[in-house]
Formats: structure tokens, sequence, C-alpha cells
């Protein structure tokens, strides 16, 4: 295969085909999206909070993934918790290595070092955990916002009012 599959595999296109086929549509518009990541900042400064994800990383997968910096605070809060929770109870470390970690047309997009690209069409272990970290980040493409959440953006900023009723294609 070529670099061009390896590409499309970490590619945000990849990633709504694979929600997509899933059953999953987006909720909410990107505009509302970036207002969401804006209201769901953790209490903590990103410049620790960036060190602490990277020492996760140091620690329990030997890689620290390029790209940390590009994700929004509530990601990084919640991405360790995350990707901890993937492995069996007994393992010391992450099974997988992400080489390359952002964001995408609204969507987590991975790359993991031990990915080759294959012709087969199947679900791979690297698209499940895809699927599962799309699924579980918050907020997200693929998630209705919560009514608090929506009355802020509704309240703070209103020419994204009519967003607010839109379901995104």
């Amino acid at each position: 295969m070529t670099g061009i599959s390896m590409a499309y595999l970490r590619s945000a296109d990849h990633v709504h085909a694979l929600m997509r086929a899933r059953g999953f549509r987006p909720r909410v518009t990107l505009g509302v999206l970036a207002r969401a990541f804006e209201l769901a900042q953790p209490k903590i400064q990103r410049v620790d909070l960036l060190s602490e994800v990277r020492v996760f990383f140091q620690v329990k997968a030997c890689m620290v993934p390029e790209g940390l910096d590009q994700l929004p605070d509530c990601w990084l809060h919640a991405l360790p918790g995350l990707l901890w929770a993937t492995r069996r109870p007994h393992w010391k470390g992450l099974p997988y290595m992400i080489q390359l970690i952002g964001i995408e047309q609204g969507v987590p997009c991975l790359a993991f070092a031990q990915e080759e690209p294959t012709r087969e069409t199947r679900l791979t272990r690297w698209d499940a955990l895809r699927i599962h970290l799309n699924q579980s980040l918050v907020p997200s493409l693929w998630q209705a916002l919560s009514p608090r959440m929506e009355r802020d953006i509704w309240s703070r900023w209103p020419e994204l009012r009519g967003e607010l009723f839109q379901l995104p294609e």
C-alpha cells in the first residue's frame, strides 16, 4: 500500500466514515462545537495540563504523540483516563503507541506506530480505538450538548442560535 493509505487512516474522512458506519451522525455544527470547547475548560492551566498528559504518555506509552498541543483542553484532560481504561487491568502500560493525535473537522484523528495499512475492509483494533475516543470525548461532534451548555451558548453567542437548531450533514 502507499503513503496515501496511511494518510487516509489518520484522517478525519476515515473517522467520519467509521462513525457513520456505526450509526453515528454529527449532532452539532463545528461553530457550536468550538464554543462548547471554550465552555468545557478544566480547572487547570493549559501548560500544566500539557505537562501532565506528556508525562502520562512518557510513562505509560513510551512515546509522546505529536499534536497534543492542538487538542482542546477538555479532550486533553480526559484523554489519559480514556486510554488507560482500554488496557487490561494487569498491564502496566498501554499496548499501543500513538504517534500523532490532532483535531481535524471537529474529530480526534490518530496515527499509531504499529498500524499497517490493509486491503481488508474489516474493523481493525486501531479503528476500534478511534471509534472509542470519538464516542467518549466530550463535547464532541457525535453527541448532543447538555441543556446547560446549550443555554450558555445561546446566551453568550447569539450569532450561533440558529446553529443550535441545525443538524450538520
